[in-house]
């Protein structure tokens, strides 16, 4: 508990040296001072990183075109075969603070990440690249986006998705957009209640 203090104290310090403050659409960020076109990050990032997850569910998550998002050996992409669902789509959603998400695999104890060239990828590292910021949609459906890694487009911020495609092969999150809704809109399902739906269709 004394380390993780340290280290959060050490990268407010580092911040306050390099950074300046900024404000955005209303929210302060910080950028680099000698670089102020590098990317900007919310001081907030940083504290959740490194704390505990307030809230932990396990889930599967559907998307709405039917697919399942599975990791399988370590490899992300949809499915709808229950065995492969049940093997290698169990999933815990942590939370750290009001909409912030890491999404994490129980069998390969690892989380899903979006690098800054806009690929998807696993790793058991707690990077920023982890951190989602999920959206409530119509229905039941939410959304999950980078938190730190989005696309600068015509003067705007065009978010990067997880999506998977209909065809089941998961989709690039820098070439998605938001009218993609078939790919981009996740049911978080119960595993609980999803194990029990399965036993109950046998």
């Amino acid at each position: 508990m004394r380390f993780t203090s340290a280290v959060f104290i050490l990268v407010q310090i580092f911040l306050s040296l390099v950074t300046e403050c900024v404000q955005v659409e209303g929210v302060r960020f910080y950028q680099t001072k000698r670089q102020p076109g590098r990317q900007q990050v919310d001081i907030d990032i940083f504290r959740n990183m490194f704390s505990h997850p307030t809230n932990r569910k396990k889930v599967v998550l559907m998307c709405r075109n039917k697919n399942y998002l599975v990791m399988e050996h370590e490899k992300l992409k949809g499915s709808t075969d229950p065995k492969i669902i049940k093997q290698f789509g169990k999933f815990e959603l942590q939370s750290f603070g009001v909409g912030i998400m890491k999404i994490f695999n129980v069998r390969t104890r690892k989380f899903i990440a979006f690098d800054k060239s806009g690929r998807a990828y696993t790793t058991r590292n707690n990077t920023l690249d982890t951190l989602f910021k999920v959206t409530q949609r119509n229905s039941l459906f939410v959304t999950y986006h980078s938190l730190v890694h989005r696309t600068l487009e015509h003067g705007a911020r065009r978010k990067w998705y997880l999506a998977i495609k209909a065809n089941g092969r998961f989709k690039r999150p820098s070439k998605t957009h938001s009218r993609h809704r078939k790919s981009i809109e996740f049911l978080p399902r119960d595993w609980r209640k999803y194990k029990l739906h399965l036993m109950n269709s046998r």
